[in-house]
């Protein structure tokens, strides 16, 4: 399956980005009538402005947002905090139509011995939200899948990174 890795590129504004920056392409009928496109991407987050901000998610394919919602309030906080989206979405008989799911995950920007993030995570909700998404975008031709972030207000102690992402293409 392709894997594309990302540079850890770092958005801090306040406009959609796409943080796998138009890397994971998908070229026209890899997905079948059937198939299964998986997105794991995960990276972690600052927000040391020293108030509150949202982040914005969106999930693209083609161009087209198929997922668009933006948490509550996060603290601010000097640590970052680990992310994590999983994204999947199939093709239900059909290389017009995609139907999906997907989960999204902010840890707690704590210190633990090794790493990023604890487990004591009360400053951060962790969200395990079901993300559902529905597409009608022609598999036949080339796409781009794109996850998207935006902070409620631009600010230089603000960023989100995205240290890999992998995608896989299942077919039956």
């Amino acid at each position: 399956p392709p894997t594309e890795p990302d540079d850890g590129h770092a958005f801090m504004g306040d406009i959609d980005d796409d943080i796998l920056d138009a890397e994971l392409a998908i070229p026209a009928n890899l997905l079948g009538a059937l198939g299964v496109l998986r997105l794991r991407a995960w990276g972690d987050y600052l927000n040391n402005s020293g108030v509150t901000k949202t982040l914005r998610l969106v999930v693209a394919l083609g161009g087209v947002s198929l997922y668009d919602d933006t948490t509550g309030t996060l603290a601010s906080d000097a640590q970052r905090a680990p992310w994590f989206v999983d994204v999947e979405l199939q093709a239900p008989n059909s290389q017009q139509l995609q139907l999906g799911a997907a989960r999204w995950g902010l840890g707690s920007p704590s210190t633990p011995a090794v790493g990023t993030g604890g487990l004591d995570g009360t400053q951060y909700v962790n969200t395990r939200s079901v993300l559902l998404a529905v597409g009608t975008l022609d598999m036949t031709a080339a796409q781009t899948l794109e996850l998207k972030f935006a902070h409620s207000v631009a600010h230089a102690s603000t960023s989100i990174r995205c240290q890999l992402a992998t995608l896989e293409v299942l077919n039956p």
